[in-house]
């Protein structure tokens, strides 16, 4: 068995661990050490883990918040989401990058409409507000040269009957919010289905890794040409793929319910050219199963969430 070593983060109904890339017949074992987060996360999205940090957001308060915490578990930004002359603000996802910034996208209604992109200093100041009409973005993740990217769907003009034309699903965004490029038409996958709904998207180094339970399958995107390098089928119900994570060594991992009780874990086995089970049962146990989900990488380490009560870090062994 290969050896591994995690960190385990457990919140208010959902758990945390981060584990090394792993054999699938690898048990992980959770150990001592234990770190509180201050916040809840019930009846919020869940989280996500991103470039070392727990990023977070609640649509409840008015105006929405987003939150960020760091490595120990210490709070490190607290920021309203505010958008002028706008009456109801609603968040749709978030992202961080290496250096703490952090990107919120969603939608304005009430005075002005529209969809947003709002960029926020590490110290939680407004820097920048972008409208991205006529594309509103659903999935966010900053690469590590800083730029960002997000899966997108384009919007008719409200009170129009404007047909939605053909369009790249995938945007890269540079420093400063300005729209770089943008990649994998929507016609490239099936159905009548958007391909952005209920998605996941992951930027490492030197690529861009999309799952779209629209075809139910894995894309990976190369940073530098911009061009598709894979595509991979997920053997599962579609709809029910709840994470994604891509490690910096290029593994691929999905988190599905299977059952209202029984989440499982995919892991991308390129050799064969499929995905293949993962055993979390030293990690997850059986009857804390029923929300277990990936929620992102940090390096060579997954984030992984189940139903465990309270807030605590802990390494595994």
């Amino acid at each position: 068995m290969k050896a591994t070593k995690a960190v385990l983060f457990i919140c208010g109904g959902i758990s945390f661990s981060f584990a090394q890339d792993v054999a699938l017949s690898a048990r992980l074992v959770l150990a001592d050490e234990q770190i509180r987060v201050p916040f809840r996360f019930e009846n919020k999205p869940i989280p996500k883990w991103q470039n070392g940090f727990v990023i977070a957001y609640d649509n409840e308060t008015v105006p929405p918040h987003v939150f960020l915490f760091d490595r120990s578990g210490r709070i490190a930004v607290d920021a309203p989401i505010s958008i002028p002359e706008a009456h109801q603000v609603m968040v749709m996802d978030v992202a961080v990058s290496s250096t703490g910034r952090i990107a919120v996208t969603g939608s304005v209604t009430a005075g002005v409409e529209g969809t947003f992109l709002v960029f926020v200093s590490p110290n939680g100041k407004t820097e920048k507000m972008v409208r991205t009409a006529p594309f509103a973005l659903a999935r966010m993740s900053f690469s590590s040269d800083g730029t960002l990217w997000a899966a997108a769907r384009y919007i008719p003009t409200p009170g129009t009957s404007e047909p939605e034309p053909d369009h790249d699903v995938i945007r890269q965004y540079g420093l400063d919010g300005s729209f770089l490029r943008s990649m994998v038409a929507r016609s490239s996958f099936p159905g009548q289905r958007h391909p952005i709904q209920l998605s996941f998207l992951c930027a490492s180094a030197d690529r861009v890794g999309f799952y779209s339970p629209a075809s139910s399958e894995w894309l990976e995107i190369a940073t530098s040409s911009g061009q598709v390098t894979g595509r991979w089928k997920v053997v599962d119900n579609p709809t029910r793929v709840k994470g994604a994570a891509m490690t910096a060594a290029g593994g691929v991992y999905l988190s599905t319910q299977t059952q209202p009780r029984a989440a499982s874990f995919l892991k991308l086995d390129r050799a064969a050219g499929r995905f293949v089970s993962l055993d979390i049962s030293g990690v997850v146990p059986t009857a804390e199963r029923a929300f277990a989900a990936v929620l992102g990488a940090d390096g060579n380490q997954l984030g992984l969430a189940t139903t465990l009560p309270d807030i605590v870090w802990a390494s595994v062994q």
